[in-house]
Formats: structure tokens, C-alpha cells, sequence
């Protein structure tokens, strides 16, 4: 996100409330998990036992989910304070707020939202102006800021890119289309896919799918997302585990 500095002192208030506010949730997170442990130990099972048990493992993922969308957020506010303090240093004033830094950079390094160093861009209007590190960051911030888990963001990126060869499909280059979202056939029995005007409509439309259809049904895996997004499946959730394990667990990004 572009950001033009008008205050410095709220820029650097507004990015220290945002910390505040990511701790208070980790602290939070923490309690839960801490009480979640402590009726694990001294009581085991019945009924009740399984409702609290319930109730608390999915407040415990809400509150996983929120530190993700805040640590997203955060970077716009990070971003602020760099500018600012860099403003201060170019006056040659002081703040005291920057002790822990040496420099704004590290400051980024620690704080900006990025995906295994690739920062997101606050957005795409053309896909060549970026390297496919950039769009995964960028989809998986958005996927993040739409309220899907760490993993279902995950899972976002590797079935964009599986869908599109790695963003370099007709789809995509064409149509703005990075799910790979099938509208139909022609006459000829060719895949009709669907169209967006803006790269950042066809993210869009491509998580809104995704969640609303795949993950909030309680689809969370490629086994199980397979037989509808592209039936039988067997072949996708083979290609899918793939690319998950190239760029996530071997730490490739093709064709960067």
C-alpha cells in the first residue's frame, strides 16, 4: 500500500497501536491455549468435556486467524513508521520508539507481510510488472485479510499456481482468471473460463470461490477439494500436492 506521510507523530502512533493490538491478541491466544491444556489434563472426556474442548479449539483458530489478518495490516502501519522516522533522522531529531532498530529496513524485514521474502503488493495491474513470488504474496495476503487460515492461504497460492502453470496460462494472461474458473464449453467442447476486467477482480473471485465454496464446506485438503474443482481428481490432487511441495517445502518459486 502506497502511503503518503502528513504527521509523522501519527504515523508513528498509529503503527505502535498496531503492535499493541497484535500482542494483546497473542496474549489472549496464549490464555486459551493455556486453559485448552489444563482442562485436557484434569478432565479427559464426557459430554462437557467435548463442548468446552470444541468451543475453545475454535476460538483458539479465530484468534489465529486475526494475529494473520493484523500482522497483514500491520505492514501498512510499519511502512508509516519508517517513512516517518526516516523523516525525523533526515531533521536530525530522535525517537525513542526506534531503540530495538538500527535502521528502517530491518524494521521492514521484521514487520512487513511477506511470503518467504517476497513482499505483497498492495496491487496487480499487470502481471509482468511482478515476479510470481510477488503474486503468491499478494494472494496469500489477500486470502489472509479474507479471513482463511495460514493453511487455507496456503492452499490458495498452490492452486493458483497449479491451475495457471505457474501464472503463465491464457487464463490468466488473458482473462485475469487465477482459479482457473471454468464457465462452460463452446460448441466445440473447448473450456470456456471465465473473465475479469483487473487482475485484483480475478483474485478476488477466485478466493470468494474458494472459501465460499471449498473451505467454509469444510473442504480443506486437496484430496477433498479435488473431486469438485476439477473431477474425478485423482490427477489435480496429485499436481496440487506437487506444487505444494516445490514451493513450500523445498522453497522453489518457478519461473520467478
Amino acid at each position: 500500500m502506497k502511503i503518503t506521510i502528513t504527521n509523522t507523530n501519527d504515523a508513528i502512533a498509529e503503527a505502535n497501536n498496531l503492535i499493541s493490538a497484535g500482542n494483546t491478541i497473542k496474549s489472549i491466544l496464549t490464555t486459551l491455549k493455556y486453559i485448552k491444556q489444563t482442562i485436557g489434563e484434569v478432565w479427559q472426556s464426557g459430554a462437557e468435556y467435548t463442548s468446552i474442548d470444541t468451543a475453545l479449539t475454535n476460538s483458539i483458530s479465530e484468534y489465529e486467524n486475526k494475529i494473520l489478518v493484523a500482522i497483514n495490516k500491520l505492514s501498512t502501519g510499519v511502512i508509516a513508521y519508517c517513512q516517518a522516522t526516516e523523516e525525523l533522522a533526515a531533521s536530525g531529531a530522535t525517537n525513542s520508539n526506534k531503540e530495538a532498530y538500527d535502521s528502517p529496513s530491518e524494521w521492514v524485514a521484521d514487520n512487513v507481510f511477506t511470503l518467504d521474502g517476497y513482499e505483497a503488493p498492495s496491487t496487480i495491474t499487470n502481471l509482468s510488472d511482478l515476479s510470481r513470488g510477488e503474486v503468491d504474496a499478494y494472494i496469500y495476503s489477500k486470502a489472509i485479510d479474507m479471513g482463511m487460515s495460514e493453511n487455507q492461504a496456503r492452499m490458495a497460492v498452490t492452486i493458483a499456481r497449479g491451475e495457471t502453470g505457474h501464472y503463465t496460462s491464457p487464463a490468466v494472461l488473458n482473462q485475469n482468471n487465477y482459479g482457473g474458473l471454468l464457465k462452460g464449453y463452446d460448441s466445440n467442447g473447448n473450456n470456456v473460463y471465465f473473465s475479469y476486467d483487473t487482475p485484483d477482480a480475478g483474485v478476488e473471485a477466485y478466493l470468494n470461490n474458494l472459501k465460499t465454496g471449498y473451505f467454509d464446506q469444510g473442504l480443506n485438503t486437496y484430496e477433498a477439494i479435488g473431486p469438485v474443482y476439477s473431477p474425478p481428481g485423482n490427477s489435480w490432487t496429485t499436481l496440487m500436492n506437487g506444487v505444494d511441495y516445490s514451493r513450500f517445502e523445498s522453497h522453489l518459486s518457478p519461473m520467478d
